[in-house]
């Protein structure tokens, strides 16, 4: 005859109740995934331009391309946008190379046009010289045939984003007001 009978009840009911704990406690933290992952995609034709990448984190429009990833906003037919390639403008190589892609608008009537940063990448930043004064630019600022090509593709495009002073300094001074 035991003692207490119904302890061994009560053990496998604090197990049991702890197993459900755990499985209810599981489920909350993927539910945000697994709601995600169901979510239907989403093709957009976007155009980023970013003439300020002085490095690889290319800080200026990394932000965009995670929050495209994340509302699984994808290129038409390709993939996910991507902050290393999928951008316009200065393109930082190894032992201080580069590349610049120069910005298409025009060609490919873009849904939404993302004007990061037209600043530029000068010397110093981008050959990691003291900051001082400032140094020769080496690529940057809005040309006039870049702003008519914005324009020529605004009736077309649902949205236009651009940084505060796009349009100003080191933007070229022949620009229609």
């Amino acid at each position: 005859m035991e003692l207490w009978p119904n302890l061994r009840r009560l053990r496998r009911w604090k197990t049991g109740l702890v197993v459900v704990a755990a499985l209810v406690a599981a489920l909350l933290l993927l539910a945000p995934i697994l709601v995600w992952t169901r979510q239907p995609t989403h093709e957009l034709k976007v155009v980023i331009v970013d003439k300020t990448v002085p490095d690889a984190t290319r800080r200026e429009h990394a932000g965009l391309t995670w929050l495209l990833q994340h509302r699984k906003i994808r290129k038409p037919g390709s993939g996910d946008y991507l902050a290393e390639r999928d951008y316009y403008g200065f393109f930082p190589l190894p032992d201080h190379q580069w590349e610049i892609r120069e910005p298409s608008i025009a060609a490919g009537a873009p849904e939404f046009i993302y004007l990061a940063d037209t600043y530029g990448v000068y010397t110093e930043e981008f050959y990691g010289q003291p900051v001082g004064n400032r140094t020769a630019m080496i690529y940057g600022g809005l040309r006039s045939e870049e702003v008519k090509d914005i324009q020529a593709a605004l009736p077309g495009c649902l949205t236009l984003v651009g940084e505060f002073n796009t349009f100003a300094d080191p933007t070229y001074g022949d620009l229609d007001p």
